[in-house]
């Protein structure tokens, strides 16, 4: 509904793309599971997260000058845990968004894709499930963001997810120069909050009214 084109790419990734993403060595996205017999060293060890492949998709495409995108993928990835063997599989879903909204016309412009695009596709998708409780707050702990453009999603007051721009440097690596967003969500959190009832909100009976109000309030106070 919104235009983004699933993709499906290998639950494989190479130790060096989660290191790509600016993520600490002791982020437990650094410590995935390693194959015993892995094909290459580029498919040596399983995803912890979805963010390497979209940017590997996304950097082909743009390369063959398909430089307007929307990208999702709902898949697996398999996150450490203390004292055990194997990892967590946890389903996620994630998307990329780069290059024009809607190209140019005989009246409208070609407008480059923004942090609220990428923002207002999250917003859509918990507005179509039926996800209530959700906020979101600045994100610390997307290190592949970029700083000040990115936004953590939380549900009940837990963290479920991220979206915002990618960070330069992380772009840098991959050689892109147009700016690329993301989002990445846990369906283990969202899908319990999701609801099939829907209910009926009459129309409005007059038309809306606006006004343009100004108000100072105190720096701290969050305006996401």
């Amino acid at each position: 509904r919104q235009g983004y084109n699933e993709i499906m790419t290998y639950s494989f990734i190479a130790p060096a793309d989660l290191a790509g993403l600016n993520l600490p060595e002791d982020d437990y996205r650094r410590k995935p599971l390693a194959l015993l017999n892995p094909l290459t060293e580029e498919q040596s060890c399983m995803r912890t997260t979805l963010v390497p492949g979209l940017l590997s998709a996304a950097q082909k495409n743009i390369n063959q000058k398909n430089l307007n995108l929307k990208l999702f993928e709902t898949g697996p990835v398999f996150l450490p845990e203390a004292h055990k063997k194997l990892p967590r599989e946890e389903k996620t879903v994630a998307g990329l968004l780069t290059g024009l909204s809607q190209e140019e016309t005989w009246n409208s412009t070609a407008r480059e894709v923004d942090f609220f695009d990428i923002k207002g596709c999250v917003e859509t998708l918990l507005r179509e499930l039926a996800v209530e409780g959700f906020s979101f707050a600045p994100s610390p702990q997307s290190p592949f963001l970029r700083p000040g453009r990115a936004l953590d999603l939380l549900l009940d007051a837990q963290r479920a997810g991220c979206a915002g721009e990618l960070h330069p440097a992380v772009a840098e690596r991959y050689g892109f120069s147009q700016k690329i967003y993301l989002f990445e969500i846990s369906l283990a959190h969202l899908l319990p909050r999701f609801t099939e009832e829907r209910t009926f909100r009459a129309l409005p009976k007059y038309p809306p009214v606006y006004r343009d109000i100004a108000l100072i309030i105190d720096e701290t106070i969050s305006g996401q």
